[in-house]
């Protein structure tokens, strides 16, 4: 028999999100978040930068070589599987503590420079396919990235959408810079390693981004107020007897005692059945509360149920709100006041839920 108390551990019903997302760690990104856990969500994700920039001009006058323009060609390629712990600390459940890693999939950016111009030392000139071009790549030696960040707004939707703002870092490791050269600037190669060495602390990469998810199987709510009240009792017949003619003597008058409960608990069996078919659905989560007589509701159960069958024991004379829920129903609210009746130990009930 279950209990109704608040000590009761609750069962708990996984939900799911769907979600694009965007900013300094991705161009554009999917992801689906679980709530396999009360408590915590997980996140899993793929995260895609990817793009170029050809012949892009700037003036190189801040290298020392006034009236001189260099072309600059720009490759982006960086994707990452990502692995996250959503923990919601607050009771709204809309700021959150997220950790977990990213995964590398491609980790590469490389710039390739070249002058517009020919340059003129004394009467010498250096065509531009004479100087030559230098490229310069930079990885980073670590293929995971350790993440810790916090999400303002749900990940999982109270309905269906959610809009999320998320910051936080990335520990990437050292990076990695490996320049190629040719022409007249050609052996700048061993600069890659002096590169690395320089940048070395440049290790954690901050991150900023927006999510927008979509809930699926989030409940609907639809309200039946219904009431369980004693059953009718049939008034006692007034039974005249007819005169005796031999009169009898008057009988002494028996005082009978209250009926004392057996137990201060009305005892609920019931089932959840499906509106379109009448069958017990598989299982049925029932959140209790307890109506106090100035309006108050102090949560007494939470509780699922498999078959969609239950029992519930209820306080003789109580007001309760009963929210009956399962995966891919409308979530149906149902108002009761329990029988105070001593002689009666038990009540059955039947509910219906329609499906989404």
């Amino acid at each position: 028999m279950d209990k109704t108390t608040s000590e009761q551990k609750s069962a708990f019903q996984p939900a799911i999100s769907i979600g694009l997302n965007t900013g300094t760690h991705a161009l554009w990104g999917v992801d689906a978040t679980l709530g396999l856990l009360e408590a915590v969500n997980v996140r899993l994700s793929y995260n895609n930068i990817r793009g170029n920039l050809s012949d892009f001009t700037i003036d190189a006058g801040s290298l020392g070589l006034n009236g001189q323009s260099l072309n600059l060609d720009a490759d982006l390629n960086l994707s990452t599987l990502g692995f996250l712990i959503d923990w919601p600390f607050t009771r709204k459940k809309n700021l959150r503590l997220m950790a977990g890693a990213m995964v590398e999939l491609n980790n590469r950016v490389a710039l390739t420079g070249r002058f517009q111009e020919s340059i003129f030392i004394n009467d010498y000139e250096l065509t531009p396919d004479r100087l030559g071009q230098i490229t310069t790549t930079y990885r980073t030696e670590s293929s995971i990235y350790p993440y810790l960040g916090l999400g303002i707004g749900r990940s999982v939707a109270a309905n269906r959408l959610t809009f999320a703002f998320e910051a936080g870092v990335y520990l990437r490791g050292k990076p990695e810079f490996t320049i190629e050269s040719t022409g007249v600037l050609a052996g700048n190669a061993a600069n890659g390693p002096v590169l690395s060495d320089n940048l070395s602390s440049l290790q954690w990469h901050p991150s900023i981004g927006f999510r927008l998810g979509y809930g699926i199987g989030i409940k609907k709510q639809a309200v039946d107020t219904t009431r369980l009240d004693p059953l009718p009792v049939q008034p006692q017949e007034d039974i005249i007897a007819e005169e005796d003619p031999m009169p009898k003597e008057k009988e002494p008058t028996v005082v009978s005692k209250p009926v004392e409960p057996k137990t201060p608990f009305l005892t609920m069996r019931g089932q959840v059945v499906d509106a379109a078919t009448g069958e017990n659905l598989p299982f049925v989560i029932i959140d209790m509360f307890q109506v106090m007589p100035d309006g108050r509701k102090q949560k007494v159960l939470y509780n699922r149920y498999p078959g969609g069958t239950f029992q519930i024991d209820l306080q003789r004379g109580a007001d309760y709100e009963i929210r009956l829920s399962s995966y891919q129903y409308m979530e149906s609210v149902v108002t009761l006041r329990a029988d105070s009746d001593p002689q009666r130990a038990e009540v059955s009930r039947s509910f219906v839920l329609n499906k989404q």
